[in-house]
């Protein structure tokens, strides 16, 4: 049993290529031409979108020590209470403060 979905696929092609046939010699050489240059450009971006995910994956690596402490601070918040956060945060940024200013 055929997918009426998929008869309409093939019809479509069909008709397209009747269509491409119909026209001139020289405007099928340039099809043909832009068809070639689309799969360079396919082959080149499929490779930078692999860069981009082996670098996404390489950064991803690095968050994770950033987002543990995060939540540390999340979980930190929810367990002990706004005003121990509170001061728990004013002594960890005047530390960090105070290293910056000794660099």
């Amino acid at each position: 049993m055929t997918n009426a979905s998929s008869d309409v696929d093939v019809s479509d092609m069909i008709v397209a290529c009747l269509y491409v046939y119909s026209l001139p010699k020289c405007v099928r050489r340039r099809i043909k031409a832009l068809k070639k240059l689309q799969a360079e450009h396919n082959k080149i971006e499929s490779e930078f979108f692999e860069e981009v995910h082996h670098l996404e994956c390489k950064y991803a690596a690095m968050y994770d020590p950033f987002f543990q402490k995060v939540s540390i601070v999340i979980i930190a918040n929810a367990l002990v209470g706004k005003e121990a956060f509170v001061k728990t945060l004013s002594v960890h940024f005047y530390d960090y403060e105070h290293s910056l200013v000794q660099q």
